[in-house]
């Protein structure tokens, strides 16, 4: 994993980015019934980007992005090379918020997306 941190405009606003890679065994997979299956070994790599800031008086703003590709890297049931079930590729995460005593008193999103495989 790397990452890095800017803050910008005399400190007004931090951004953040970073990148990963991850491993995993024994990954558990709902199947259409409601019930779990091991999936043997899976990975996923990508990136995210965050934005915090203040951009008016008492009003602050927090956006993130991130992008996930993710692949099934082992398995007994012939379900190597596909990615993951329930991992979304795209994720749009802005929010605002009201400052009370420098403590985010309202929260609410804007907009939340998210999209899986394409």
């Amino acid at each position: 994993m790397a990452s890095t941190l800017n803050d910008l405009y005399s400190q007004r606003l931090s951004v953040t980015a970073a990148g990963f890679r991850i491993r995993r065994t024994n990954v558990p997979e709902a199947d259409a019934r409601g019930f779990y299956r091991q999936i043997g070994a899976a990975a996923s790599h990508g990136i995210e980007v965050e934005a915090v800031g203040s951009i008016a008086g008492r009003l602050a703003i927090r956006g993130g992005y991130s992008w996930t590709s993710t692949e099934i890297t082992r398995d007994t049931g012939g379900f190597v090379g596909r990615e993951l079930p329930n991992a979304p590729r795209h994720c749009r995460r802005p929010w605002l918020c009201a400052l009370v005593n420098t403590t985010c008193a309202t929260a609410s999103p804007l907009i939340t997306r998210q999209q899986g495989p394409h």
